[in-house]
């Protein structure tokens, strides 16, 4: 087992593991903005590392919150694990706050489950809405580095229409 100075596991042998422990594996918090065009841009990533979930059960919770700008441009964001896409949210979201939690269990080394519920409100409170929800069977080989990244894509060449404000990764250890 590697373990960094938070006493946060970063890799382990598979099948080797007898700790218990979890904890926030990743927290970026700093704004990232799309550019002025309609390209697909990765605005936080994190590479997770190889064996990270290695028990059967182990579970991962993936935070990603975005804004989006107060304009009628048709705006998508999506969070990727690895190749797999966990579910992705669409329209012209005016002026909204969208909050993303995934939760993603190994079922064995190359197949997990993960579920995925988005809700967004207005920028600075209102009603919060539950707008997608999904259930997805992603088949990433845990025992490499797999990347999770969090996407926005402008439907107009508009700067910063739509802004990541975070992604957070956690271990939950079975």
């Amino acid at each position: 087992i590697t373990v960094n100075a938070q006493g946060q596991i970063t890799a382990a042998a598979d099948g080797s593991s007898t700790s218990t422990s979890g904890g926030v594996l990743n927290s970026q918090i700093s704004d990232s903005g799309t550019a002025a065009d309609t390209a697909i841009t990765a605005l936080h990533t994190f590479l997770m590392p190889a064996n990270t979930m290695i028990t059967n059960g182990d579970m991962l919770k993936i935070y990603a919150c975005y804004t989006t700008a107060a304009n009628g441009n048709t705006k998508t964001m999506y969070v990727n694990f690895g190749s797999q896409s966990l579910g992705s949210i669409g329209s012209a979201l005016n002026n909204q706050t969208i909050y993303m939690e995934t939760v993603l269990s190994r079922i064995d080394a190359n197949n997990q489950r993960a579920t995925t519920t988005f809700f967004y409100s207005t920028t600075g409170g209102g009603a919060v809405t539950a707008e997608y929800y999904d259930v997805d069977l992603s088949t990433e080989n845990l025992t490499t580095d797999i990347n999770i990244i969090a996407y926005g894509l402008n439907g107009v060449a508009t700067l910063n229409d739509i802004v990541s404000k975070q992604l957070i990764v956690e271990l939950i250890k079975r």
